[in-house]
């Protein structure tokens, strides 16, 4: 019982042990990349994001995470999956999440994204 108490508390705080690097900031969130997980593809990379929000959300969420695909090439990218917490940095309880990828979403010049597809795509 020890046993699965500690993985279970390992998997909780797991969003912690990320090596987030500050990726941009905007009036809303402070935004994060896990550029150690990040996976290249030819022109596509994945890479783990984490949103602090500066303020909670309607719905309770204080901050989200989220495994990202970025296009290098079509400048674009979509959400693989995610999950919204109701504790800064990804801690707390997870209030919403999804695992279905969303639609391709063009960047645009001067957003977070922007930053991120520069920073991504550059490794």
């Amino acid at each position: 019982m020890p046993v699965v108490l500690t993985v279970i508390l390992l998997l909780a705080v797991s969003p912690v042990w990320a090596k987030w690097e500050k990726a941009a900031e905007t009036d809303e969130a402070v935004v994060y990349i896990d550029s150690a997980k990040l996976r290249k593809n030819g022109q596509f990379r994945r890479v783990w994001r984490l949103q602090d929000l500066k303020r909670r959300d309607p719905d309770g969420v204080l901050s989200r995470r989220g495994l990202q695909e970025f296009d290098c090439k079509g400048k674009r990218f979509r959400v693989l999956s995610g999950t919204g917490y109701e504790g800064s940095m990804g801690t707390g309880q997870a209030l919403r999440s999804f695992d279905s990828a969303t639609e391709w979403v063009d960047i645009r010049p001067g957003t977070s994204a922007a930053d991120i597809l520069r920073r991504v795509c550059a490794r």
